[in-house]
């Protein structure tokens, strides 16, 4: 025996529920390099994408994280005209990285520093 309208409220539930997600997602916040949802409302750089102590590359194409060394991370960002006097907690996220890029294609390139307090 099948109720009239029983599958018609079914779906109102199913795209409730999924509305409610969005909603709640929406108001949580997220890791401003990977865009990893949050447990508070605060956008933050989440452990993976962060090292207080080092210097990190997270790419948006392929995902990839890189864990530079001082050195390197100095020539990269002189190379595209930044001069920072310290590297620690510097994260930069590029939208293309050396393993996904093609020889023409150019990179945007956004620097954040872990801050504490």
């Amino acid at each position: 025996m099948t109720v009239p309208g029983t599958a018609h409220n079914l779906c109102d539930v199913r795209r409730n529920t999924s509305a409610l997600r969005r909603h709640e997602q929406a108001e949580r916040g997220h890791c401003v390099v990977c865009g990893t949802i949050g447990t508070s409302e605060h956008d933050f750089i989440c452990a993976d994408c962060g090292d207080p102590l080092g210097t990190m590359l997270y790419c948006t194409a392929c995902g990839r994280r890189l864990a530079l060394d001082p050195a390197t991370a100095d020539a990269f960002l002189r190379d595209n005209g930044y001069d920072l006097d310290n590297l620690s907690g510097v994260v930069m996220k590029v939208t293309r990285c050396s393993r996904c890029m093609a020889d023409d294609e150019t990179v945007d390139l956004s620097i954040y520093r872990l801050r504490f307090g």
